[in-house]
């Protein structure tokens, strides 16, 4: 394998993994997720927030 195909793979693995970085880096919000994590959790409700802000304004059932 020569230089430039190599370097071309690490470019590209490395935009993949930068461009996957902010989708794991806040979940969706969903009543689900948040009642099994900490309420300091982040998600994302129509922008950044927490579960325990987002369980606070939600109607979730009491247990799944």
């Amino acid at each position: 394998m020569n230089l430039p195909k190599f370097a071309r793979i690490v470019g590209l693995s490395l935009i993949v993994a930068v461009s996957a970085l902010p989708a794991s880096a806040a979940r969706r919000c969903s009543c689900d997720y948040c009642q099994t994590v900490a309420p300091t959790e982040p998600c994302s409700f129509n922008g950044p927030t927490t579960c325990g802000a987002f369980l606070s304004v939600t109607l979730c059932p009491a247990g799944s």
